[in-house]
């Protein structure tokens, strides 16, 4: 082979693994991108999530620490005589008490009757969603019979209190 084409075709030999070299370390790069940009959405999304899981114990935790040291009973005694309807209520009881993480989970039953729908509503949304760190866990709703417009409800609440606020008996 001549000298002319000698060096030409060594340059071209010796570019050619340089392309090939960078190819392959573009392509390496480019690996390490995307799975740096996974980690990184997975990341935000967990970020996301333990954003609103932290809202949502912090919600929880102001709710709970909301409550005026009252036991379940004294509790629901206190929303049904502010909605003015002590006369209604036909008993209030305790069902189960049982310690759970640090807490006690109280439940209770409520008996209203000859509750107009509107005064049913506001208790339901009183207990559910008032002040009080009381849950509706079930509830079950009759039709009075001599008077087809009032019910009668029976109401199973639950309340989470924490051990050492000294509402245990």
């Amino acid at each position: 082979m001549r000298r002319e084409y000698k060096i030409p075709s060594i340059l071209g030999v010796v570019l050619i693994i340089i392309f090939a070299a960078g190819s392959i370390s573009i392509r390496h790069v480019s690996k390490k991108y995307e799975d740096t940009r996974k980690r990184l959405d997975e990341f935000m999304m967990l970020m996301d999530e333990y954003k609103s899981l932290k809202m949502r114990v912090d919600f929880l935790e102001k709710r709970l620490s909301s409550g005026k040291g009252l036991s379940l009973i004294e509790e629901a005694d206190r929303v049904i005589n502010s909605k003015g309807l002590k006369e209604r209520l036909r008993s209030i009881k305790p069902v189960s008490k049982r310690d759970a993480m640090g807490m006690v989970i109280e439940e209770g039953e409520v008996n209203l009757e000859r509750l107009r729908m509107n005064e049913f509503l506001n208790i339901v949304y009183q207990l559910s969603e008032g002040v009080s760190p009381l849950r509706i866990k079930r509830m079950s709703v009759k039709r009075v019979f001599d008077n087809r417009e009032l019910l009668d409800a029976s109401i199973i609440v639950s309340s989470v209190i924490k051990s050492g606020t000294g509402n245990e008996r």
